[in-house]
């Protein structure tokens, strides 16, 4: 299977918007056979290791739907991307990545 690069190089949320939902939509078509799904920034996470507080990355891969609390995923997702722009801030990924590699 060939990678599949994915860059964003905006500036303006219409953008950002636009690079999420392009990475959803081809590969959440890529494994579309599988257990796992694509989501974009409207999921949220929540784990106990974190003290509950709640993560919404741009983009994640999670393979087990079960695992979930109310309307949080409570489970580790496979995968997990930020969209790097000029429009948000590099602490909040910092955060995000600080918190992801913490618990996952």
């Amino acid at each position: 299977m060939n990678a599949l690069r994915i860059e964003d190089m905006s500036n303006t949320f219409i953008e950002h918007s636009i690079v999420i939902h392009n990475f959803v939509i081809k590969i959440g078509n890529q494994i579309k056979d599988s257990l796992c799904r694509v989501f974009g920034d409207s999921v949220q996470y929540q784990w106990r290791e974190n003290d509950n507080k709640i993560i919404v990355p741009d983009v994640s891969i999670i393979c087990n739907m079960r695992d979930r609390k109310n309307v949080s995923f409570t489970g580790i997702p496979r995968f997990v991307m930020e969209v790097v722009s000029d429009s948000i801030a590099l602490n909040s990924i910092v955060k995000l990545y600080k918190n992801t590699m913490r618990n996952g």
